[in-house]
């Protein structure tokens, strides 16, 4: 009878496709497939999607039908082109119950909207309840940071480069106020975020 938040982000980050999938139905598979895990270990899961604001914010309970309702409310969600609101999408979570938690944030590791918009809401639950974020990586760009035949494809693998490393330091950032980031591609993400759960519950940290 353990108790997992997930918060979803349906910003703008998360409307940019990864391959041919768009990066939030990478998203919401992770999400589904630990929901299911959950309710099969007879453990509760609320979640809460939003952007500016809250697009769903569903409660969860023991019912039979629940995990339906959860798949029912996530295959309405569609990426919204505006900036995420953590600090209302953490309070809607915390409005719907004070026990210590396995808080899922899903949203990408986009260096500015990280550290200018999530790590100030990150506050109010990093202390009380174990946080982890799950990402959706890129291929493409450790593929592009390989690539210098010429000088525009030099240019671009610098730019990758860059852009890997700004990551990389807002992931130590992150786990610097004891939040685990699982960044993982779209393929790897579900089982990695599943096993990750599993972890925690046999250790008996959840």
């Amino acid at each position: 009878d353990r108790r997992i938040v997930v918060l979803i982000d349906s910003g703008r980050t998360s409307a940019a496709r990864i391959g041919e999938v768009p990066r939030l139905d990478s998203e919401l598979d992770a999400v589904l497939l630990l929901a299911a895990l959950a309710q099969r270990a007879g453990d509760r899961v609320d979640v809460v999607a939003g952007d500016r604001v809250e697009r769903v914010v569903l409660k969860g309970t023991h019912q039979a039908d629940a995990f339906a309702r959860l798949q029912d409310e996530l295959s309405a969600i569609q990426p919204q082109l505006v900036e995420t609101n953590w600090h209302r999408l953490t309070s809607a979570a915390l409005q719907l119950g004070r026990q210590r938690s396995l808080m899922v944030l899903v949203t990408p590791i986009d260096p500015a909207v990280v550290l200018h918009s999530l790590v100030p809401a990150l506050g109010s639950i990093a202390q009380r309840h174990h946080v982890v974020i799950a990402s959706v990586s890129d291929p493409e760009l450790t593929e592009m940071a390989k690539t210098r035949t010429d000088p525009a494809a030099t240019y671009a693998a610098a730019a990758a480069e860059t852009a890997a490393q700004q990551r990389r330091d807002t992931i130590k950032v992150l786990n610097t106020l004891g939040v685990e980031v699982i960044d993982a591609d779209s393929a790897t993400l579900p089982p990695a975020l599943a096993d990750r759960y599993l972890a925690l519950k046999a250790a008996g940290k959840l």
